[in-house]
């Protein structure tokens, strides 16, 4: 009989300790997972965004006086197809006024045409420039500038590129003027043609 008992009291506190064992070892591993993945989204929460160098040269283009516009471009399976177009007004515009249109891009080589066209959508001239890019996933930036006596009567500007070119933003300034903003619609661009 006390060997029964015994057998009994052992099995029994064999048990307890077994409960205790699996309870403690449950209760460590759950506080560490929980640390673990709190400390992973505390991680993910306050993780810098990766910030092109592109985004700094922005910046101190968009912070510079007479800033007209920045196109911020959505973009499709990782490039831009199309273009941009800003119509703008006349106002306190002179004869010696000057435009500076820079490009940033990367991924591929651009191809891009820059010009000014009137209310008939007929492109008075167009610039065009290789390079911008270089063929790699760097950053670069283009700017083309030109008179405001040569398009007289000019409304708009247009910026054309090819579609394997990743255009990040388009600035346009002037160095008097701050032109009118309006949306972007990037596929209500008209085929380029020059115009001499």
């Amino acid at each position: 009989m006390s060997q029964r008992r015994i057998r009994i009291s052992i099995s029994l506190m064999m048990s307890i300790c077994l409960f205790f064992i699996c309870a403690s070892g449950c209760g460590n591993r759950h506080p560490v997972s929980m640390h673990s993945h709190g400390s992973t989204d505390t991680g993910k929460i306050h993780r810098p965004k990766k910030e092109f160098t592109v985004n700094t040269l922005r910046e101190q283009l968009l912070n510079s006086p007479n800033v007209g516009y920045a196109i911020e471009n959505e973009l499709a399976s990782g490039s831009l197809k199309g273009g941009g177009r800003l119509n703008f007004t006349h106002n306190s515009i002179t004869d010696d006024e000057s435009y500076s249109v820079t490009i940033l891009c990367r991924y591929g080589t651009a191809n891009f045409h820059v010009g000014l066209s009137n209310n008939h959508l007929d492109y008075h001239e167009m610039y065009m420039r290789e390079g911008c890019g270089k063929g790699s996933t760097t950053e670069a930036s283009e700017t083309i500038s030109f008179p405001r006596t040569m398009f007289p009567d000019a409304s708009a500007l247009v910026v054309k590129a090819n579609d394997e070119v990743e255009i990040i933003a388009i600035v346009f300034k002037t160095r008097t003027t701050e032109y009118q903003r309006e949306s972007i619609k990037k596929h209500d661009i008209p085929e380029l043609s020059s115009k001499s």
